[in-house]
């Protein structure tokens, strides 16, 4: 994906010796691909994120994951920067984390989950779990 400005980019890497990429879609925020491993039955959906700082830009981000987990059920695997500090220890300067952000983030990883509801994705478990206790 091409930069904005000085801000943001996105590339997606891989060895053609041992995986098999196909791109499927692109935004300014997300690359979505289908990976295979080379001599094996092995593939995934890869989703590379780079979120935007901006709140507005982040909400179409999360809805398109939510799309993205209604349209494919293959095992999916999702990664990047989200722009969503948890701890104050996950970010520098600026306003403190509140809790009001924390559960926009567990609403976004419900909708989520709801889309994955055949297969839930362990680490949106996981994680959805640590929010509700720190939030009780």
């Amino acid at each position: 994906m091409d930069t904005i400005g000085y801000a943001g980019g996105l590339w997606l890497l891989w060895d053609s010796d041992r995986v098999d990429v196909t791109p499927l879609a692109n935004t300014e925020q997300e690359i979505h691909a289908i990976v295979n491993v080379q001599n094996s039955n092995s593939s995934w959906l890869f989703t590379a994120v780079y979120a935007s700082p901006r709140t507005v830009e982040r909400c179409i981000l999360w809805n398109n994951l939510i799309k993205t987990a209604e349209l494919h059920d293959m095992p999916w695997v999702l990664a990047g920067d989200f722009n969503e500090p948890l701890t104050e220890e996950d970010k520098f300067g600026g306003r403190a984390v509140s809790v009001n952000r924390k559960k926009n983030l567990l609403a976004r990883i419900n909708g989520i989950q709801r889309a994955l509801s055949v297969k839930p994705c362990v680490f949106f478990v996981s994680l959805e779990n640590e929010l509700l206790k720190e939030l009780d």
